[in-house]
């Protein structure tokens, strides 16, 4: 099935898509000293909250498309489509969007506005 979808592919433009996660202030929780020396641990009760960023590379737009935003939740992911969209140059024939199964990509409203400019194509569940 997912080779059939690929082969769809071949003579279309490709967005490529993904989004990472990062959390800048992660808790140490191990720590080490010499024999002699008294175990420090910097202890914070603060969690900070992560930033997510997302991406999209293709030839089909105008330029590289990047947003940062608080979490992946469907609505920053929907602003980012509604973004990327904005961002596809005149004339272009549905691109194929190619992205993984991330649960925001899902959401119906996004994969309705997904539909009427792309033709999404998810890669397959990792398998290791």
């Amino acid at each position: 099935m997912y080779l059939a979808r690929l082969l769809c592919v071949e003579r279309k433009e490709v967005v490529y898509l993904d989004e990472s996660t990062f959390n800048f202030h992660m808790r140490n929780r191990r720590t080490w000293s010499y024999n002699d020396e008294r175990v420090s641990k910097p202890i914070s009760n603060t969690r900070y909250s992560g930033v997510t960023l997302f991406g999209a590379i293709g030839k089909c737009l105008k330029h590289p498309v990047f947003m940062t935003a608080e979490s992946t939740s469907s609505i920053s992911f929907q602003l980012f489509i509604e973004s990327l969209c904005a961002s596809l140059k005149d004339n272009v024939d549905k691109p194929v969007l190619l992205m993984d199964n991330h649960a925001a990509h899902f959401n119906k409203s996004t994969h309705d506005l997904i539909k009427e400019y792309f033709t999404a194509v998810y890669i397959p569940a990792y398998s290791c």
